[in-house]
Parts: C-alpha cells; structure tokens; sequence
C-alpha cells in the first residue's frame, strides 16, 4: 500500500467479508491463491482491506465462494469479456516510471492466468 492510500471503514469491512467468504469455505490463503491464480499477498490485501479487487472479480469470487452450482454460459461469457477489457485497458496505459510498468504486466499477467484457469 502506498503512503497516499487511506483505509476506509468500507475497505476494512469489505476485507473482512472477503476474509469471511474463504474461512467458511474452509480454504487458507494458499489454497485460494492456487484455486484462483493469483498471489496470496493479494488476497491478503483485500482481507486487509487494503485494495479489493475489480467488481467483476469482486462478483465471480463471491459467488464462486458460497454457491455449489457451476456458472451459466452468459455468466462465464460476462466475467470472460470483462477480463478481456481489463487486459486490454492495462495494455493501453503508458506507464510513467518503471515500478508501474511492473504493476501493470503483474497485472496482466494475473488476468492472463486467471483466464486459462476459467477458460482453459
């Protein structure tokens, strides 16, 4: 997190409905981080409160959390066009120092593996 950034009473209890969502499922930091393709610290950081991830992300993991039944196509067709968009919006920025441009292939690399482990 960077000095600039404020924690919110939002962001914490929005972490800690994240935080809630994978101690019911049973599931530690790893596993998630396995399951989902991403960086434990991330998920560490939602928990915190400290970013939370994009709404479609934010909605798929809900879901994926608390529901048993598999996505529709319509679903897996949504949360697919939205990674797309994100990617390409990530390709688009032009970056103004190196530590951004490493944030931004970090983060399209995150949704690239998050796409082949949904989409295959």
């Amino acid at each position: 997190m960077r000095n600039s950034d404020v924690i919110t009473a939002e962001m914490i209890a929005k972490g800690q409905e994240f935080l809630k969502l994978r101690q019911d499922k049973g599931m530690t930091r790893k596993q998630v981080s396995e399951w989902l393709g991403i960086p434990q610290r991330t998920i560490q950081t939602w928990e915190n409160g400290e970013r939370y991830p994009a709404e479609y992300v934010e909605k798929w993991y809900r879901k994926a959390m608390t529901e048993s039944a598999p996505f529709t196509d319509v679903e897996n067709q949504e949360l697919r066009q939205a990674i797309e968009n994100q990617i390409k919006a990530y390709k688009s920025i032009v970056p103004l120092s190196k530590r951004q441009e490493e944030e931004i292939l970090t983060s399209i690399d995150i949704l690239n593996g998050l796409m082949a482990k949904l989409f295959g």
